[in-house]
């Protein structure tokens, strides 16, 4: 019995579905189309900002404690978030280690499981986000800020690959 056979055929197959993917990729716009790269960089670079206001906030409360105006700070910073996150939240999370303690940060909020970005800023307060989830913040803050970081450096790559061609 000729072994070879299936796993050429499987090699054959991955091959051809490897050349039409690439052949529908180079066809997509928002992979080709620098204007809408940029966009997504803009997009990006928006709620990056705002995202390291959130950090900025959430550190200041270590060395200040529970002062009036960093709660009123998170308040802006969570309106902020929810005005900036779906536009990039489909394309960031593709680079995103997931945790289960994210998961948990939402169902105990909103009954619905929150991917890191968002268990950021579930909490109604600030001192319920730091009191329920101090053990978690930091190693999800660095999660966060390395998709953030792989994202933009995929857009560049596609800007770079499109003008190449």
């Amino acid at each position: 019995m000729d072994r070879s056979k299936p796993v050429k055929a499987a090699l054959e197959i991955t091959g051809k579905a490897a050349n039409w993917l690439k052949g529908s990729l180079a066809g997509d716009p928002y992979r080709t189309d620098p204007e809408l790269i940029q966009t997504r960089q803009e997009e990006l670079l928006r709620f990056f900002r705002n995202f390291e206001d959130l950090v900025d906030v959430i550190q200041m409360s270590d060395e200040l404690g529970e002062d009036e105006r960093l709660g009123i700070a998170y308040k802006v910073c969570q309106k902020r978030f929810d005005a900036n996150y779906g536009c990039i939240q489909p394309y960031v999370v593709a680079y995103l280690r997931y945790s289960s303690t994210d998961a948990a940060m939402g169902l105990r909020y909103r009954g619905l499981g929150t991917d890191a970005f968002e268990a950021l800023v579930v909490s109604p307060t600030l001192w319920e986000l730091l009191a329920n989830d101090r053990d978690d913040l930091n190693w999800r803050i660095q999660r966060c800020r390395e998709a953030l970081t792989l994202y933009s450096e995929h857009l560049k790559q596609l800007l770079r690959t499109g003008n190449e061609s």
